[in-house]
C-alpha cells in the first residue's frame, strides 16, 4: 500500500451565507421577522434602529394583531401577548436533517425539501427543480427526498397519497407485504373498496386482502397533523394588508422589518479612518458592518418579493375583493411565479405562515393556491377554496327542519355549471367540518 496526495477538481453548488440568510429571512412571518431584526441589533454593535424616523415609525404603531381560527369564521382585534410557541414541523425535520446528513450537498438539497413544505407535510415544487437550484443530477435529489421521506413524523415530503403512505410502510419494513402492492398498485381501487377486483388482479383470495388492508387505516395520509393548531386560535400580525384606494382601485401596504428604518451606526464608521485603532479591530468592524449591509439587503429583497406578489395577487383576486370568497380564483405557484419573475419555491417561502388582511377579511396567503381546480363550463376553473365556500352558504341558508344532503348541494351547484362528484361534496363538507344532513337536522 502506498499514500500519496492527488489534486482534482470539482464543480459544486453551494449557496452563499448571504443566500442561506436571505432564504430564511423570506419565509418569516413578520413577528418572527420583527424578533430576526431586534436579536441581529443586538449581536451587531454596528447595527442600529432609527426609533425617531416619523414614516416607518407610522407604519409600525398603525399595525394591529388579530386573533384568527384556522377554520374560517370573522376576526377580532385582541390585546394579549401571544402564546407560547411550538416546535414547527420545520424546526423538528431540520434537527433531523443535521444528525442524519454531513456534507453541504445533500444539507442544502434537505433544507430546501423541508422549507417547500404545505402544512400537511406535501412537497409542493418539483423535484427537478430542486435539482436545477441545486444544480444536482436528478438522482441525487430525489436520493435525499428518500431519506427526509423517513425522518419523524414519516412521510413528510411526499408529493401525493401513495408515496406517503409507502413511506410509512417502508419505514415498518412492510415492502414485500401484500398491503403495500395494493397501496402501490391499486390505491383508487382500494379507496372504492374493490376488493374482488384487487384480490383477482393479484392472484389472491378476497381473505387475503381484507386482512391485509386492516393495517391501513393505521397510515396516516396527512403526516403533520399533530403540528396543526386547529382546536386553539393562532395570534398574528398580517404581513400584507389591502385597503380600498377609491378611484385608483385597491392600495397594498406591506408590514415589513424594515419598519424600524435599520442603519449602520455612525460612531463605528468614524473608528475606520482613525490611526490610533488597531488593524485587528478595524477589520472586525469592517466585517460587523458588511453583515448589516446584508442583513438589511436581504430585508428590502424580501419586501420587494412579497410587494410583487401582493400586488400580483390583488389585481388576478380583485373579483374575491369586490364580491368575497366565493369569487377566489385559483392560482398556482408556477403561475405566480412566472409572472413575477421569481422561482416556484421563492414564491412558496413567501407565501408560508403569511397572512393578509383584505377588505374580505384576513386569510392566509396560502387559501388563494390551490393545486385542486374545479372546470366550468365557462372558460375558467374554480377555485377549492371558492366551492368551499359556496358549500359553506348553502348550508348556512338551508332549511334546519330538511337540511340539504351532500346530492341536493351537488345539484345546486350543478345548475351553477359546477361539475363536481359527490365523494368531492363530502370531501369538502368534512373539510369545512360540518356534519352530515342527517346530523344537522333540529
Amino acid at each position: 500500500m502506498e499514500q500519496k496526495l492527488t489534486q482534482k477538481q470539482k464543480q459544486q453548488f453551494l449557496l452563499a451565507p448571504q443566500m442561506q440568510q436571505s432564504i430564511h429571512v423570506l419565509q418569516l412571518p413578520f413577528i418572527e421577522l420583527k424578533d430576526l431584526i431586534l436579536k441581529e441589533v443586538e449581536n451587531n454593535p454596528c447595527l442600529e434602529i432609527q426609533e425617531s424616523n416619523p414614516q416607518h415609525q407610522e407604519v409600525f404603531s398603525g399595525n394591529k394583531r388579530y386573533g384568527i381560527h384556522p377554520s374560517g369564521g370573522s376576526t377580532a382585534e385582541f390585546e394579549h401577548e401571544l402564546q407560547a410557541k411550538q416546535p414547527t414541523l420545520q424546526e423538528c425535520l431540520l434537527r433531523q436533517m443535521r444528525l442524519t446528513f454531513c456534507n453541504k450537498r445533500d444539507l442544502q438539497i434537505a433544507e430546501l425539501i423541508i422549507g417547500s413544505l404545505d402544512e400537511r407535510g406535501y412537497l409542493v415544487v418539483s423535484v427537478e427543480e430542486l435539482a436545477k437550484i441545486t444544480n444536482v443530477e436528478l438522482e441525487i435529489a430525489e436520493a435525499v427526498l428518500t431519506i427526509v421521506q423517513t425522518f419523524d413524523p414519516v412521510g413528510c415530503g411526499s408529493r401525493n397519497v401513495k408515496e406517503c403512505l409507502l413511506a410509512q410502510l417502508r419505514s415498518k419494513d412492510k415492502q414485500c407485504s401484500l398491503v403495500y402492492k395494493i397501496v402501490e398498485s391499486y390505491l383508487e381501487e382500494l379507496a372504492g373498496k374493490k376488493f374482488i377486483f384487487i384480490a383477482k388482479q393479484l392472484k389472491v383470495s378476497l381473505d387475503d386482502v381484507k386482512s391485509a388492508i386492516r393495517e391501513v387505516p393505521f397510515l396516516e395520509p396527512n403526516p403533520a397533523r399533530n403540528f396543526s393548531h386547529d382546536d386553539r386560535s393562532i395570534y398574528v400580525i398580517p404581513d400584507i394588508t389591502v385597503d380600498i384606494g377609491g378611484d385608483k382601485g385597491y392600495g397594498v401596504t406591506i408590514n415589513d422589518g424594515d419598519t424600524f428604518f435599520l442603519r449602520i451606526n455612525n460612531f463605528y464608521k468614524s473608528l475606520l479612518i482613525r490611526k490610533d485603532i488597531p488593524s485587528e479591530e478595524k477589520d472586525f468592524i469592517r466585517e460587523r458592518i458588511s453583515a448589516g449591509h446584508n442583513f438589511m439587503k436581504c430585508i428590502q429583497m424580501r419586501k420587494e418579493t412579497i410587494k410583487r406578489l401582493a400586488e400580483y395577487l390583488v389585481k388576478f383576486q380583485e373579483e374575491f375583493l369586490d364580491k368575497g370568497r366565493q369569487y377566489i380564483r385559483p392560482l398556482t405557484f408556477k403561475q405566480v411565479a412566472q409572472e413575477i419573475g421569481r422561482d416556484e419555491s421563492t414564491v412558496c417561502r413567501a407565501v408560508n405562515n403569511k397572512y393578509i388582511d383584505t377588505p374580505q377579511g384576513i386569510l392566509r396567503l396560502k387559501d388563494f393556491f390551490s393545486n385542486e381546480a374545479v372546470k366550468t363550463e365557462g372558460v375558467e376553473s374554480v377555485s377549492s377554496a371558492s366551492i368551499k365556500e359556496r358549500i359553506r352558504g348553502l348550508i348556512e341558508n338551508e332549511d334546519k327542519k330538511k337540511p340539504l344532503s351532500d346530492e341536493d348541494i351537488l345539484k345546486q351547484l350543478e345548475s351553477k355549471s359546477l361539475k363536481l362528484s359527490r365523494r368531492t361534496i363530502a370531501k369538502y363538507r368534512t373539510q369545512l367540518k360540518i356534519l352530515p344532513s342527517y346530523l344537522r337536522k333540529e
